[in-house]
């Protein structure tokens, strides 16, 4: 998972901005290492497939920006939406997982089919089965 991670976001930095200067380089690798360090590199790239689906599928997912905003490589993968190089945040590790799931049944059905393969939906209904455990009643 560590290459398939550091390839994509490779990836995603060229196609945003062509060629990525040393400054970016630096700061990707940085924070792929702290990522490896957690081992949690199979955690982001759910994160960025589970976002990537609900696009596809014009379906909206919250996820907390206070926790990824000083992310570089959330940013480069569409989980965060705060450039935190261009805002001037120095990395600090996410909690990963802190995605909050506010969709309809309907929604969360629709993007559980786009799973390909047993394991990804296991993991996906354990995701979501967390998430509304951890909410409060009033908002299920």
């Amino acid at each position: 998972m560590k290459q398939q991670l550091k390839k994509l976001v490779h990836e995603r930095a060229i196609e945003k901005y062509g060629e990525i200067s040393d400054y970016h380089k630096y700061r990707i690798v940085s924070e792929l290492r702290k990522i490896a360090e957690i081992n949690e590199e199979d955690g982001v790239l759910f994160m960025e497939k589970l976002i990537s689906i609900a696009k596809k599928l014009n379906i909206q997912i919250k996820v907390d920006q206070e926790q990824i905003k000083s992310s570089f490589v959330f940013y480069l993968l569409g989980i965060s939406q705060i450039d935190p190089i261009e805002a001037g945040l120095r990395f600090e590790l996410p909690d990963i997982g802190e995605i909050r799931i506010e969709q309809s049944a309907e929604d969360i059905a629709a993007i559980q089919k786009e799973f390909p393969d047993e394991e990804d939906v296991l993991s996906f209904c354990a995701f979501i089965k967390d998430k509304q455990e951890s909410q409060p009643t009033e908002n299920r």
